[in-house]
């Protein structure tokens, strides 16, 4: 074997690496090289610029830290000063800035990299003697540099020298080497000969479409239109249907209205959402396609009803109309009209949910006293518009089209932007419509709920008319356990041309980017992936990111990567765990499930809103695992039980070039969260109080909230958190102790406590309600007197509590074990009494069921007597010594 490699061919080897786009190679060997030399500078410096400078993953403060950590290693190096500047930069420091060039200059202020710096620091304070002694330099130094010679040219801008600037273009027009971007510089200094000519040397070297747009815009610029539209008809020719060619027709026939008019109809028919075309279409006098369906806000308002008894909000008008092209592209028109009635009414009226990149045609607040306001200040955030000077009583009208591209690039196809709901839970609904106008001879596809809407169809222009409507809808009724809203809002969706395909195609081509890792998650996750067993190799690597990072709000989020979530420590599990296995080397597939109730419906229209709870189905060494986050350490082979037997799209990350696919029913597990267990050993005193020893098994996030509480708190206050939990199931519990005792398939609550009056002794009778720890079902399943919708309990609910009661001497206890059947559920006890020593083992069962409001009532009888057998206390019987 040959010598190892020395410092310096391992930072040319990790250069190289870099300038092939080889991150963690490059890191990795940037790494070696500081190992072998500790004391050597150069490698410290090396990764300082690899931080500042390299996609490492990791998020922009954790690479800020490194850099700087490594830049104190590497001070003695006077190219350091340059990358603690360009750190100041990214943080923006400005005083760090002044000073770290200060410093430069006075030390290297010979140096081109620091004499340019200086240059340009001084273009930007107007200091006009520095820059031109400073470019005058570095013209000797560099006299053949373009760089210099731009920054002269901004130089000159900036001081505005604009003789001089035009004087120094026409000196550079005839170099040979002159780049196509120059180009643009010498048509704006009223040099279009110069650049003509210096585009005819191009010609003869360069063949691409830029060539071509510089040329057919120099003869504009110059007012050559006939020798324009001939360049333009001939690139046309060359390189097809281009945008910029578009555009350069319109620009050469503004003078001409029938010619714009001609070119402009040819542009809209290659590119017919392309809504700079259409809205230019329209100011030029065509009519736009949802002007026949346009409604003006004093009608709406006439016509509103008087604002409802608990209304904090109402949408008067809720309007869409949609033109859809053979394409698959389409041009979305929404009309708003909202009624802010409260103060929290004024608040949501005032931010507007919009599509991307929307053009408003109009935004204005109408006043009660009739005045319209232009509001004063309009901001984007979060996705959304926020309008000021909003108040009770205000109508607030928003108006704007955006556009809706194709499903992909390479095929015509074609869904709804979004779902169309024609109600909500927080606004009462006025006037709602979704109108589609679309080509006869398109085939599309229709899905939703249409109880309560209207539906017309007619012909429109020419195009397929198709209007669904509902009107004076209030809000919807939140009722415990109700039916998905999705079964009790009327929506519509639609779609031609898509399949299943290429909607997880949208969702993959989305989740790659964030699957990006970092150094350090690399490093962290090859440690614990070591085991040859992948079931116990999963399991490290999910418990020490439920370890590690804080779980977030998601298991998955699209707004940060991986590698960045596992530098800032929080949020994002899924996607470092799928981006440690991928890059293992694992087969992993990124599945969105769907719940079990809604398995196998609404497939018809494919759209991104039917799946959307991720999980993992990963493999290796002819293992399948499955991984669901949102249950943390118990989701490894696991999945939440309202998942299991649902469906899903699979999206392969390993290989991303392999085919989506729907899974028709996901697996079932032994699922031991759908039954809570409590045991409990009771030594009751004749006094009454009792000493308990109670036990409680927990699953999931439930476990792992309970854990983090408890770690959370200092030491000296752990018992006071075991006391809260007692005195949460046995009020008044005192000398309280308790424990979590925690395996890889369950964790449970130990508590000991002493319960004053547990038992409440009347003459020959102890009644122990203190002892009844059972879930009354009422409160969560028959609160209300009524119902509107169907009960719906997706999971069974099973209880199963053991209790060991060991009565006080001269007491015991004789009655028949509890039963109650019903088509719903049961109540079952297994009772054994030894002397004065009673187990009870009672369990309670409810079926995942369906209750119709009519059978509610009945339903609400059952739960009331489950509750009353349930909290039905041990009573002891005096029987003498």
């Amino acid at each position: 074997a040959g010598a190892p490699p020395s410092v310096p061919e391992l930072l040319l080897a990790a250069e190289l690496a870099g300038g092939r786009g080889d991150t963690p190679g490059e890191r990795e060997r940037l790494e070696r090289a500081r190992l072998l030399a500790p004391g050597d500078p150069w490698p410290s410096l090396a990764l300082a610029r690899f931080y500042l400078l390299s996609p490492t993953g990791a998020d922009p403060e954790t690479d800020s830290r490194r850099a700087r950590d490594e830049l104190r290693h590497c001070s003695e190096i006077p190219a350091a000063k340059l990358a603690e500047r360009a750190l100041a930069l990214r943080e923006k420091r400005s005083e760090d800035l002044d000073r770290v060039l200060a410093q430069l200059v006075e030390a290297h202020g010979e140096d081109a990299r620091v004499r340019r710096l200086w240059v340009a620091e001084a273009v930007r304070r107007g200091w006009a003697r520095e820059v031109e002694k400073g470019i005058e330099a570095l013209q000797e130094a560099l006299p053949e540099s373009p760089s210099v010679l731009e920054l002269r040219l901004d130089a000159m801008e900036s001081l505005e020298e604009w003789e001089d600037r035009r004087e120094l273009l026409e000196s550079v027009a005839g170099i040979d080497s002159l780049a196509l971007e120059w180009l643009e510089e010498l048509a704006a200094g009223c040099l279009a000969d110069q650049a003509a000519a210096a585009l005819d040397r191009l010609a003869g070297r360069v063949s691409e479409p830029t060539l071509d747009l510089a040329r057919i815009r120099l003869l504009l610029t110059s007012g050559s239109l006939e020798r324009a539209r001939a360049e333009l008809d001939a690139a046309r020719s060359r390189w097809g249907d281009l945008n910029h060619l578009d555009q350069l027709r319109l620009v050469a026939e503004a003078g001409d209205p029938a010619a714009l008019e001609r070119a402009l109809a040819e542009a809209l028919d290659r590119d017919p959402s392309d809504l700079q075309l259409a809205t230019l279409a329209w100011r030029q006098g065509g009519e736009a396609f949802f002007e026949p369906f346009r409604v003006e806000a004093s009608t709406v308002a006439a016509d509103a009803p008087a604002p409802g008894a608990q209304l904090d909000v109402a949408l008067l008008l809720d309007q869409a109309v949609e033109r859809v092209y053979p394409d698959g592209s389409a041009i979305y028109y929404y009309h708003g009209i909202s009624r802010a009635i409260t103060p929290v009414g004024a608040r949501q009226a005032s931010t507007l949910e919009q599509m991307a990149d929307p053009y408003l045609l109009t935004l204005r607040i109408h006043k009660p006293d009739g005045r319209i306001v232009v509001p004063a200040r309009v901001e984007a955030r979060n996705g959304a518009l926020e309008v000021s000077d909003v108040e009770p009583g205000d109508l607030v009208e928003e108006e704007y089209v955006a556009a809706v591209p194709p499903t992909g690039a390479s095929r015509r196809g074609h869904m709804s932007p979004y779902v169309y709901r024609f109600a909500d839970e927080q606004r009462a609904f006025g006037l709602s419509e979704y109108l589609l106008l679309v080509p006869h001879n398109v085939e599309l596809t229709v899905d939703g709920n249409f109880e309560g809407l209207e539906r017309e169809e007619w012909d429109q222009g020419g195009l397929r008319a198709i209007r669904w409507r509902n009107r004076d809808v209030p809000p919807l009724r939140r009722e415990p356990y109700a039916p998905p809203v999705q079964e009790l809002l009327p929506w519509v969706s639609y779609s031609f041309g898509v399949s299943w395909q290429d909607v997880g195609d949208t969702m993959r081509d989305r989740v790659l980017p964030m699957l990006r890792s970092s150094p350090e998650l690399r490093e962290w996750a090859t440690a614990l992936l070591a085991d040859s067993d992948p079931e116990r190799a999963v399991r490290a690597l999910v418990d020490g990111v439920c370890d590690e990072v804080a779980a977030g709000r998601r298991a998955l989020t699209l707004a940060t990567t991986a590698g960045a979530s596992f530098s800032r420590r929080d949020g994002n599990r899924l996607a470092i765990v799928a981006a440690a296995l991928v890059e293992a080397g694992w087969e992993v597939d990124l599945v969105m499930a769907r719940a079990r109730p809604l398995a196998g419906s609404h497939l018809e229209v494919p759209t991104l809103e039917t799946f959307s709870e991720p999980v993992l189905r990963v493999r290796r060494a002819g293992r399948e695992i499955w991984v669901d986050l949102e249950e943390q350490r118990r989701g490894i082979d696991n999945l939440r039980p309202i998942l299991q037997g649902g469906d899903g799209l699979v999206l392969p990350l390993t290989h991303p070039a392999e085919a989506v696919t729907l899974l028709e029913r996901l697996p079932e597990f032994s699922s031991r969260e759908l039954e809570q267990r409590l045991s409990m050993v009771a030594s009751v005193r004749a006094s009454g109080d009792a000493r308990i020893a109670f036990e409680m098994e927990l699953e999931g996030p439930e476990a792992e909230q309970l854990l983090e509480r408890v770690q959370a708190a200092p030491a000296d206050r752990v018992q006071m958190v075991y006391q809260q939990m007692a005195n949460n199931l046995f009020a008044g519990a005192s000398e309280v102790s308790g424990a979590i005792d925690r395996a890889p398939d369950r964790t449970a609550l130990r508590l000991e406590l002493t319960l004053p009056g547990a038992c409440d002794v009347a003459g020959d009778r102890m009644v122990c309600r203190g002892l009844v720890v059972s879930r009354p079902l009422v409160p969560s399943l028959a609160s209300l007197p009524e119902r509107s919708y169907p009960l719906v309990v997706p999971l069974p609910i099973t209880e199963r509590i053991e209790l060991v009661l060991e009565a006080p001497p001269g007491w015991s206890m004789e009655r028949p074990p509890r039963r109650l059947d019903a088509e719903w559920g049961s109540v079952a006890e297994e009772l054994t009494i030894d002397g004065s020593r009673l187990r009870s083992v009672l369990t309670l069962e409810v079926g995942a069921v369906t209750v119709a409001p009519a059978d509610y009532p009945r339903f609400a009888r059952f739960c009331q007597a489950v509750d009353e057998l349930s909290a039905r206390p041990p009573t002891l019987e005096r029987t003498g010594l």
